[in-house]
């Protein structure tokens, strides 16, 4: 088994590299840095996405919310397809593109 410290996700098969794994979990954390560190699945809903977003457009780029949001999606998806998120979760907010869809 590998410790989450060094390679826990996978992307396609082959392990992400540190670096990457660093930035999902500095995301992960800041999400619960927003939202509280007592938060609960059940809480999570798309008003509390969408004031995450909000707070964040005022305080950094446009790159950086995009970033912010796609990296706490793997998460979003995991609680929904277990169940513990129940609230629909339809966007994480508008890139360049458009909407960015879960």
């Amino acid at each position: 088994m590998v410790p989450f410290s060094t390679a826990t996700y996978r992307e396609n098969g082959p392990l992400l590299n540190y670096n990457k794994q660093k930035d999902y979990k500095f995301s992960c954390d800041y999400f619960l840095k927003y939202a509280g560190k007592g938060l609960v699945c059940l809480e999570i809903n798309q008003e509390l996405i969408d004031d995450y977003i909000l707070h964040h457009k005022e305080k950094v780029s446009d790159e950086s919310v995009n970033s912010y949001q796609f990296k706490i999606s793997p998460v979003i998806h995991y609680g929904y397809d277990r169940g513990s998120i129940r609230d629909e979760i339809t966007k994480l907010g508008e890139d360049k593109r458009g909407l960015y869809r879960l």
